[in-house]
């Protein structure tokens, strides 16, 4: 019995000893573990501030080409483009008075690719009663010239857009004229 006693305490001490060095493998991951969450953490706050350049990037763009198209087609700016927050984000809005002396506001909805996803969204803020008041509210009166912006245009955009009135404009220039909305 004490050879027994003697090697349930060596197998005691055995057991203690891996027990020990499991205690400081898992510490030593979950340390592993906060530097990776960290690092994750990290990456998120990178990709949100490139994914925040890259939109502003495209909303510089589609104002520098919709004061283009203006200027080409004669209308005259009667202020700065600027973007404004109403139910979402209206990524550019430009006054503007048309070459018969009408005021308008041409709307500017910026994204990298237009599908008939995005067109169709657009086209339904624009229908939208309280979009619409929000707009009034914030100054912003009818009568519009809603445009959508993107790098890439899917090919069924164009005639999409053509019907719904909404002009659509890419690196190219305008590639749908837009119908003012009363």
């Amino acid at each position: 019995t004490e050879q027994r006693v003697e090697e349930l305490a060596q197998a005691q001490a055995r057991t203690e000893e891996r027990l020990t060095r499991l205690e400081a493998a898992v510490e030593r991951l979950a340390e592993a573990q906060a530097r990776t969450e960290e690092a994750v953490s990290q990456l998120f706050r990178q990709v949100g501030h490139l994914a925040n350049l890259m939109g502003a990037d495209l909303e510089v763009d589609a104002e520098e080409l919709l004061l283009y198209v203006m200027e080409q087609k004669g209308y005259r700016s009667l202020g700065p483009a600027y973007p404004i927050l109403v139910d979402g984000e209206i990524d550019v809005a430009l006054p503007v008075e048309s070459p018969q002396g009408e005021r308008l506001w041409a709307l500017v909805e910026a994204k990298a690719r237009v599908r008939q996803k995005e067109l169709g969204r657009w086209a339904k803020r624009l229908k939208d009663a309280e979009f619409l008041r929000r707009l009034a509210e914030a100054r912003i009166e009818k009568p519009y010239l809603p445009y959508i912006f993107g790098l890439r245009i899917y090919p069924q955009v164009i005639a999409a857009a053509e019907k719904a009135g909404i002009g659509v404009l890419d690196f190219r220039g305008e590639r749908v004229e837009a119908t003012p909305l009363s």
